[in-house]
């Protein structure tokens, strides 16, 4: 087995079972499935990055309910895998360098990395608020797998190491490029995920207990 030195993981899905954007949507009591037709009218290029953003933040804006502290509470109830804290601590203790690459929020991969004692954390996007602590604007980079590659650059950059030096631990489309540049991806199953996913991993997992076993053997 190769000498692996650090371990990279998505959030959403992979040390969480839910989405934490349509979390945030459904908590507001906004409805999930316009927020998901948008997000599939962009994905199709039936609508444009621009509009999505304005869409989906209209549709938030409407229920009066998008405060800071909503959204921290929000992303503070989403509960992470009871699995993800016995492989971080492992981890952790056998000294590999752990980072959350996530396409969610930055507040988000705040409120993951810290339940979990992960110091090192990316995000794709960044909410804004005014001086009332109201949700006034957000940003996301529609290329989520291009940003995701940019963060592993600069992890591996910071500890001196390659990407196929790291594991990459996720399960959807956004992290193909993560298993392909690594070639160490590990995917995590789920009925959601695309077939090219699971393609393009180099091992499949039905639990994070799993990875341990992969690295110890």
């Amino acid at each position: 087995m190769k000498n692996f030195k650090a371990v990279v993981f998505d959030v959403d899905g992979t040390l969480t079972e839910d989405n934490s954007w349509y979390a945030f949507t459904r908590s507001l009591g906004a409805s999930e499935a316009e927020h998901l037709a948008i997000y599939e009218g962009q994905s199709s290029g039936q609508i444009g990055h621009d509009e999505a953003k304005t869409k989906i933040l209209a549709l938030w804006l409407a229920t009066g309910k998008a405060s800071k502290k909503f959204i921290e509470e929000t992303f503070s109830n989403i509960p992470v895998r009871e699995d993800a804290y016995p492989l971080i601590k492992w981890l952790q203790e056998n000294k590999y360098p752990v980072c959350l690459i996530t396409g969610s929020s930055r507040i988000y991969a705040a409120t993951i990395a810290e339940k979990l004692g992960v110091e090192e954390y990316y995000a794709n996007a960044n909410l804004f608020f005014d001086g009332t602590g109201m949700l006034k604007g957000f940003h996301y980079d529609a290329d989520q797998a291009k940003i995701k590659l940019e963060h592993l650059a600069e992890f591996c950059k910071k500890h001196g190491i390659e990407p196929t030096d790291c594991i990459a631990i996720g399960d959807g489309n956004n992290d193909i490029g993560l298993f392909r540049i690594t070639g160490n991806g590990i995917f995590v199953k789920n009925d959601k995920a695309s077939p090219e996913v699971e393609k393009a991993a180099w091992k499949l997992v039905s639990s994070l207990s799993e990875v341990r076993y992969l690295l110890e053997s």
